[in-house]
């Protein structure tokens, strides 16, 4: 069962966190890089595994952070597609994601 608004309208934490969760996800499934990345396995055989777990990790990152800013999150992502996936995203797409994931 859905966790139910509170008496006042406001969305519940987990109802937020559950939002954004599922903004990350979309941001990360819509990214051409990455997509690419996973398609043709540059992450290895657990290439899709690696993106899901990016998601919790970006998700994490912004949720146990007291101020996040997109700098910081284009800084993880392109971090994590060099380190996991060996791609250098150096076309400005990393920047673009970040500002939709702090959106």
């Amino acid at each position: 069962m859905a966790p139910q608004p509170s008496s006042s309208g406001e969305p519940t934490s987990e109802q937020k966190s559950a939002q954004l969760d599922l903004g990350i996800s979309l941001s990360l499934f819509l990214w051409p890089a990455l997509t690419l990345a996973v398609q043709n396995n540059w992450g290895g055989p657990s290439s899709s595994d690696k993106r899901d777990w990016f998601g919790g990790a970006i998700s994490e990152y912004v949720t146990s952070s007291t101020e996040v800013d997109e700098e910081d999150v284009e800084a993880m992502l392109v971090q994590v597609m060099l380190d996991e996936f060996e791609v250098a995203v150096d076309d400005g797409s990393a920047g673009e994601v970040a500002d939709d994931i702090i959106r």
